[in-house]
């Protein structure tokens, strides 16, 4: 299974700020057989949740292991701008390699054991169904970018994000590291609160 080198070709075209993050979610309620759009959401308090395997993405190469997340200290809130940095190596020296971010939206992912597949030690949270996955690289101008050897991601949520989860996975193209060349970070489940 190519499935990260073919998430990689797919990106290559995929530079501009997507337009994801901004499609309309509308909360509706019944309200006397009609339907009514929310306009202010219940409270709700954000917050992110790293998910970690039970071991770490292994690389083969002395000195480099898999990519960390480091979500912001303040809680993901509607309205305010959130940042997320992925350090592409765990340790000294941060050296700049290749990027790609896997999102995905709403539902909680059963992680998959990508051993097998070359990817020693690696989890993937992604969902591996088409079309459910959207990539992003870093560029500069973008909401994703790239600094040395750290990848950051500053987003602000609208309300209509609040009580949605937004998912997130680093990959990084490391030659050597495995079979494959890539090691993956583990994944971020983002929860927009208004509160």
């Amino acid at each position: 299974m190519r499935y990260l080198a073919l998430l990689a070709l797919a990106s290559c075209g995929t530079l501009t700020t997507p337009d994801f993050f901004h499609r309309p979610a509308q909360l509706e309620d019944l309200v006397g057989g009609a339907a009514a759009v929310s306009l202010e959401p219940e409270p709700f308090v954000g917050r992110f949740r790293v998910m970690h395997g039970p071991s770490a993405c292994a690389s083969a190469i002395v000195g480099q292991g898999n990519p960390l997340v480091w979500p912001s200290a303040t809680r993901p809130r509607a309205g305010e701008p959130t940042r997320v940095d992925w350090t592409l190596n765990p340790t000294p020296p941060y050296e700049a390699r290749a990027a790609l971010l896997m999102v995905w939206f709403d539902e909680t992912p059963a992680p998959i054991d990508m051993t097998a597949f070359g990817y020693t030690g690696c989890l993937l949270w992604a969902p591996t169904q088409l079309g459910r996955v959207h990539t992003i690289t870093p560029k500069d101008g973008t909401m994703l970018t790239q600094s040395g050897g750290a990848v950051s991601l500053t987003w602000t949520p609208s309300l209509q994000w609040v009580g949605r989860k937004l998912f997130c996975q680093l990959a990084v193209h490391s030659p050597g590291a495995n079979a494959q060349g890539w090691l993956l970070s583990p994944g971020l489940e983002t929860w927009v609160g208004n509160r």
